[in-house]
């Protein structure tokens, strides 16, 4: 697993590093609206997507959501 994990860049004119196709980073691959969705939800501020445990906990409170 890489905790500084991110999608890759598109090329602009075939060489020229471009944006990222999404928001998504760190372990859980977390886009930016829900993981602030899950931090406010959480009071978990200080939540960090490139800390495992954190991840792990996001996914669990994820697949909570997902089932309700």
């Amino acid at each position: 697993f890489k905790a500084k994990a991110k999608p890759p860049r598109t090329k602009i004119l075939w060489v020229f590093p471009g944006p990222r196709p999404a928001s998504a980073k760190g372990y859980a691959q977390a886009i930016d609206g829900t993981w602030d969705t899950y931090r406010r939800s959480t009071g978990r501020w200080s939540a960090d997507r490139a800390d495992f445990k954190d991840a792990t906990d996001f996914i669990g409170w994820y697949i909570d959501q997902s089932a309700t």
